[in-house]
């Protein structure tokens, strides 16, 4: 605006030196704030329609026993919503889904899904029946559970933060021929805890495992999770938390890979000869599930808010923001350093914020990599980019053994070598 109302003379004067100065990357406490900014605001913006956990003494203490709290995930037998929320939830996301099929005059199927806070919008003034069991899960399992589960020490500090849900999504897949099994991307989330909660599907699963509807092999939603599959002794099935009952949930930290799938109801007891092939029986029954039904889950992401306190500037109040998590205060300055010339300066910094992402010291190596193809750099400089992406990437596999992205990496840079 300045240069526009200004005369000729000074736009000339405006150099390229200072456009570059103008250009300049911004420093860490600049980024850092806006991440800390970006994600008060989303706590406290985001889904303000749900509950938001109240602190009292012992909470949590008598969800998990003491020898179940190492788990990497907890997902507790008894479902966490009534079957009348579970069917209100699927009802309405249902509804919605179909409209916006014929709105957009498109038949096709995959994937759907809707944001809780548009459902709350379209049926503004309208009793949302699922609204109090969501309510009620969440202030009397969910966030205890997660405070059981994955206890924090916070000696020392007047207002511990509280847990919230910062997203809130309905996914609909599978049901159709050919249908992917995979309800959502194999992909983690920008909170601290995910929380997955089954809402069955539309041949109403619990009818037919009474008995009430014949079926041999009923279709269930299960939760596929990264961090379980281990070596070639353990079976297929061992990387899948389930299958789960409409309302049932499975709660873990959202620096885990998982993705929601749709499983027969045996799976579990499914013989599985020679893993290897893509003839696998355990396959074929998955991808025969996936078919069968469209089924439907719900995904919160949580994560912490702190109140802002005031500080005064110049005699001027302005909320004092509270720093962001360290997890998500480094899964946010990765996302920004991906649009940054500056990416390793700034993962550097990620990987100082949270020591145990793996993530980080998986970017730094695929920045390396694509240094190490650089035909610009002379070629003992490639060699040094080259070792260091497989430092890079050896930590992250130290961190996070099972992510095949690392290890493909590896094996990458090692060629190039």
């Amino acid at each position: 605006a300045s240069l526009e109302s200004s005369p000729d003379t000074y736009a000339e004067s405006y150099t390229e030196d200072q456009t570059r100065q103008a250009k300049k990357d911004l420093s860490y406490a600049a980024v850092l704030k806006a991440i800390d900014d970006g994600h008060y605001n989303e706590a406290i913006k985001c889904c303000p329609y749900l509950t938001t956990e109240t602190i009292t003494s012992g909470v949590g203490d008598e969800i998990l026993q003491d020898d179940d709290k190492i788990n990497s995930y907890h997902s507790p037998a008894t479902p966490v919503l009534s079957e009348e929320a579970v069917n209100a939830l699927r009802i309405t996301a249902h509804n919605y889904f179909e409209m916006r099929r014929e709105d957009n005059n498109n038949g096709g199927w995959g994937i759907d899904t809707v944001a809780l806070d548009e459902l709350v919008s379209a049926e503004a003034g309208v009793d949302l029946g699922w609204k109090k069991g969501l309510d009620d899960a969440l202030t009397q399992k969910i966030y205890p559970l997660v405070r059981s589960g994955w206890p924090t020490k916070a000696e020392g500090i007047d207002e511990p933060p509280v847990l919230t849900v910062t997203s809130a999504t309905i996914f609909a897949g599978c049901g159709y021929p050919g249908a992917n099994v995979a309800m959502t991307s194999l992909e983690r989330d920008a909170g601290l805890f995910l929380v997955h909660i089954d809402l069955g599907n539309e041949r109403d699963i619990e009818k037919v495992l009474s008995g009430d509807v014949s079926d041999e092999n009923p279709a269930m939603g299960a939760l596929y999770l990264e961090s379980l599959v281990a070596g070639r002794d353990r079976r297929s099935s061992d990387s899948i938390v389930g299958p789960l009952t409409p309302g049932q949930m499975v709660v873990h930290k959202s620096i885990e890979r998982s993705a929601a799938i749709v499983v027969p109801s045996d799976i579990h007891s499914v013989e599985q000869k020679d893993t290897g092939s893509l003839d696998n029986p355990l396959r074929g029954q998955i991808a025969k599930a996936a078919e069968s039904a469209r089924h439907y889950a719900l995904r919160l992401v949580l994560t912490t808010r702190t109140d802002a306190g005031m500080e005064t500037t110049d005699g001027s109040p302005q909320l004092d923001i509270p720093e962001a998590p360290p997890e998500e205060r480094s899964y946010r300055l990765r996302s920004f350093a991906r649009f940054s010339d500056s990416r390793v300066r700034y993962l550097t910094l990620a990987g100082l914020i949270d020591v145990n992402d793996y993530e980080n010291h998986l970017w730094i190596g695929y920045d390396y990599i694509s240094r190490t193809n650089n035909p610009d750099f002379e070629v003992l400089q490639q060699l040094s980019f080259a070792n260091k992406a497989v430092f890079h990437l050896e930590k992250a596999a130290a961190l996070c053994p099972t992510d095949a992205r690392v290890h493909f990496q590896i094996a990458t840079v090692i060629k190039a070598k």
